[in-house]
């Protein structure tokens, strides 16, 4: 973690389009919130509701927040190792 602005942000490293990116998220957002924030496009449908699963990444390593009951139901079809950037 680290202080920028007066915010904590965290490190994230992703994959995108067979590139390695790293960027500094804020925790208080979503990751398709900051993703969008620092110019990465995810489809997202239904505008970060988690009703359309079109934002899903694939996560390989990390702490993550519990799912919620909308996305529990994307974890059954998307798989376990799936996650809503929403």
């Amino acid at each position: 973690m680290s202080k920028v602005n007066g915010k904590n942000l965290h490190r994230l490293k992703t994959i995108i389009n067979d590139r390695e990116i790293e960027l500094w998220i804020n925790p208080s957002e979503t990751l398709l919130e900051n993703l969008i924030h620092h110019g990465i496009e995810i489809d997202n449908l239904c505008g970060g509701r988690g009703i359309c699963g079109k934002c899903s990444v694939k996560i390989l390593e990390g702490k993550l927040s519990q799912p919620s009951d909308i996305e529990k139901k994307w974890l059954n079809i998307l798989g376990k190792d799936m996650r809503l950037s929403c």
